[in-house]
């Protein structure tokens, strides 16, 4: 298949796509084509149901997911 934005081929790839909710951020491990030419994610239904049912869970509580890292917010001038 070709990517409906650029024409790039398309390759099964498994990938972590990035769920924001807030300052959340989760990393979902997910097969997914993926454009060659410019990175473009392209999810099945079944997959793209999942990663909705994720954020949905994240929305009301984030317990249940494993902390791996943190996101840290830099206030003020930084010079």
């Amino acid at each position: 298949m070709t990517c409906p934005i650029c024409g790039g081929k398309l390759k099964n790839k498994i990938i972590f796509e990035e769920i924001q909710v807030d300052y959340d951020h989760i990393l979902v491990k997910v097969k997914a084509e993926v454009c060659d030419s410019c990175n473009e994610r392209y999810f099945n239904k079944g997959t793209a149901d999942k990663l909705i049912k994720i954020k949905k869970k994240a929305e009301k509580s984030t317990h249940g997911f494993n902390i791996v890292g943190k996101v840290l917010k830099a206030s003020g001038n930084l010079n």
